[in-house]
């Protein structure tokens, strides 16, 4: 079927050909053109990436890198989010800062699919750079939980510092390590 669809799509890229030249023959105003042209060969060079992962992929068995794969021909940006063992998302990782009220103070659209206890610093740093110091307390998802994370926290005046989940431990388990710090 992969072959079959790839067979199809290049039939229908070049159909693309015979309409440049149509066009050059034609009395249509340039700017229409060129503007059609320009979406054109955009969309062309993004489904002609397609084939090529696709080919690699499925026909020569290889790994193709996330970050060379195009995942929507219309969001060429969209990156695959893979959270635990869950299904894959696509789309983009955001990380939301909010205060007490729910009210949001900051979001970083991440690129990519960083994990989570690499993104807690630069966001608390982001806050602290915005608003002049680091917050009295933070509760954060236990995805962003690490000892290293805890410390910085600290270090950076943070008093009070919750994670929903100690990383990979049962609530038990956390009860009973180091990890209840103040």
């Amino acid at each position: 079927l992969y072959q079959d669809l790839i067979q199809v799509t290049r039939m229908s890229l070049s159909y693309i050909e015979p309409v440049y030249q149509a066009l050059a023959g034609l009395r249509v105003d340039p700017a229409t053109c060129t503007a059609w042209l320009t979406e054109v060969e955009h969309y062309r060079v993004l489904i002609e990436r397609v084939i090529e992962q696709t080919e690699r992929r499925v026909f020569h068995g290889e790994k193709v890198p996330a970050r060379e794969k195009i995942f929507s021909l219309f969001e060429e940006h969209t990156d695959i989010i893979v959270k635990g063992s869950r299904d894959i998302q696509y789309g983009h990782k955001l990380n939301l800062m909010t205060g007490q009220s729910g009210l949001v103070l900051d979001v970083m659209i991440e690129a990519g699919n960083p994990a989570d206890t690499e993104r807690f610093l630069p966001m608390l740093n982001r806050h602290i750079q915005h608003y002049g110091k680091a917050p009295r307390q933070m509760a954060v998802d236990g995805g962003y939980a690490s000892k290293d994370n805890l410390k910085e926290a600290k270090a950076k005046g943070v008093k009070d510092m919750a994670f929903h989940k100690k990383k990979g431990l049962k609530v038990e388990e956390m009860a009973k390590s180091d990890w209840v710090y103040r």
